[in-house]
């Protein structure tokens, strides 16, 4: 092929290991391993960690590199901004109502655990374990969204109010901060201030196009080519992101911040048969792209690098230490509303980490924000964090007679346009 490097036996081993990987981990039924983590798992058993099987190619990284931008893309498509609409600041009068209701829950706790990271960040920018606070702040400060959604759906907690608080928590960390980690890269990179300004082009871009859109409702001979051979929904959803993803790079945005915004505007405009272009885009992720990025993240897993770098083997359990206590301290104020039990189980599942985590480390490594040692103290926490919180969460709920509603939380809300299985994500 040319001058192009390819392995194809290196694709084989990565391909299968992608259809074995669900497999395996529904085998294990004592603890809940998400699928992303078998995935990383897997790749350091093949990969420079492990017995060294998987050789680089350009056709794996250029996979890899579409597999994250995907990620980001799917993960823009999960979110769901009715939980913060101004309708929903007020689940009853008085302050103490509105302290906790979903939009301002999820703002006030995203913002102090970000402010606890930026301080932790400083001492550690100090004592010279990292070069960049501010992006090292905003990696702890991230959630995964695609593991507390599926979670919170197996307790058949999405349509509780309960839920919605979590939900709202969780979108808004990941929007919050995959917006500045572009800028903190480009800030860090050093560039000038105003290169900073072009995060809000893109921004603008979305709104723009997102009003254009409402202006054009379906055509009946638009929705003809929504099946079948044509798929216009689907081509067009990709055709948005790859625009995304040019300006981007253009702009010298982050290409994963075009395509999560890029995500975010295909969710809004098709919000009223968001469920079946959901269904078809999380397929195409989820089935091929995704499972190659995170089994790739195994496989240049470097665990030499961790433990021959004292700093990195010190910030590990620092790091650990730091992520549930700076993200579970804000959940407190959902004991103004519920039980102790229920207020710490909210606590251990938004402390959840995973793929917006990995993509911001990996940010972080390619600008030399951080050293691939504290790149791989990042991603051991991020996975088990994703082993630990969602077992803490069930096991902190309170007894329920139905095991999948607890009583303390039945309150009702409307339920959300868009169903997620706990399959989907990551």
């Amino acid at each position: 092929m040319g001058n192009i490097d390819f392995s194809m036996s290196s694709l084989l081993i990565v391909s299968v290991l992608a259809m074995l990987v669900p497999l395996f981990v529904s085998k294990i039924t004592w603890i809940r391993i998400p699928i992303v983590v078998g995935e990383i798992l897997v790749g350091v058993i093949v990969g420079k960690s492990g017995f060294n099987l998987i050789h680089p190619s350009q056709w794996l990284e250029f996979l890899q590199f579409f597999g994250l931008s995907y990620l980001m893309f799917v993960s823009g498509l999960e979110l769901d901004f009715k939980t913060l609409r101004p309708e929903n600041w007020k689940n009853g009068n008085g302050f103490r109502q509105t302290l906790i209701s979903a939009p301002v829950f999820a703002t006030i706790s995203c913002a102090l655990t970000f402010g606890l990271s930026l301080l932790f960040s400083l001492w550690l920018h100090e004592h010279h374990f990292i070069k960049s606070p501010f992006l090292f702040a905003l990696i702890i400060t991230t959630t995964s969204l695609t593991v507390v959604v599926p979670v919170l759906k197996e307790y058949n907690l999405l349509q509780t109010s309960f839920g919605q608080s979590m939900m709202a928590a969780a979108v808004f960390a990941d929007f919050f901060t995959m917006l500045l980690i572009s800028v903190a890269s480009s800030l860090f990179e050093g560039g000038p201030a105003a290169s900073v300004l072009l995060v809000f082009i893109l921004i603008f871009l979305l709104i723009a196009l997102y009003h254009i859109f409402l202006r054009f409702p379906s055509i009946t001979a638009v929705r003809n080519l929504a099946h079948g051979t044509a798929q216009l929904g689907i081509r067009a959803s990709m055709a948005i992101m790859i625009i995304f993803m040019a300006l981007s790079q253009t702009l010298g945005v982050q290409v994963i911040l075009g395509t999560f915004l890029a995500g975010i505007l295909v969710g809004m405009v098709n919000e009223q048969e968001k469920t079946d272009v959901f269904h078809k885009l999380d397929a195409i992720g989820f089935g091929f792209l995704i499972p190659i990025f995170f089994i790739m993240v195994g496989v240049n897993f470097n665990l030499h690098s961790l433990l021959v770098d004292p700093k990195a083997l010190l910030l590990l359990p620092m790091l650990l230490l730091a992520t549930y206590v700076f993200k579970a301290l804000p959940i407190l104020i959902l004991r103004l509303r519920y039980p102790w039990r229920s207020t710490l189980a909210g606590a251990a599942l938004l402390t959840t980490q995973m793929s917006v985590t990995v993509a911001a480390a990996a940010v972080g490594l390619k600008i030399g924000a951080i050293s691939s040692g504290i790149d791989t103290a990042i991603i051991l926490v991020a996975m088990l964090t994703a082993v630990i919180s969602p077992v803490l969460f069930g096991k902190l709920l309170p007894s329920r007679s139905n095991p999948k509603e607890p009583r303390s939380l039945m309150r009702r809300v409307h339920p959300p346009q868009h169903p997620v299985s706990p399959s989907q994500g990551p």
